[in-house]
């Protein structure tokens, strides 16, 4: 289980790749080092994924949890790692 803050003041956003807190993470690159597979969270939201669309994020802001003092919302997914056979 992990969280991970989607930053809407940058890359992919805007052109900007960064700012003072870090960079969005690419979740496809992180899943898929291992592989891990996705248990909870829908690729849609997820930045890296196909279907993850920035607009959609943003048409949809108001209906989403946003922080206050910084434009970033905390993404909760859940991974599951294979199970190794030996």
């Amino acid at each position: 289980m992990l969280t991970v803050d989607l930053f809407l003041d940058i890359d992919p956003f805007t052109s900007i790749k960064s700012n003072k807190y870090g960079s969005n993470i690419n979740i496809r690159d992180l899943v898929s080092c291992r592989p891990f597979k996705v248990l909870v969270g829908q690729e849609k939201e997820l930045f890296g994924f196909d279907d993850f669309n920035p607009n959609n994020i943003l048409d949809t802001k108001n209906d989403w949890l946003v922080g206050e003092g910084y434009p970033a919302m905390v993404q909760c997914l859940v991974l599951r790692k294979p199970a190794t056979l030996g």
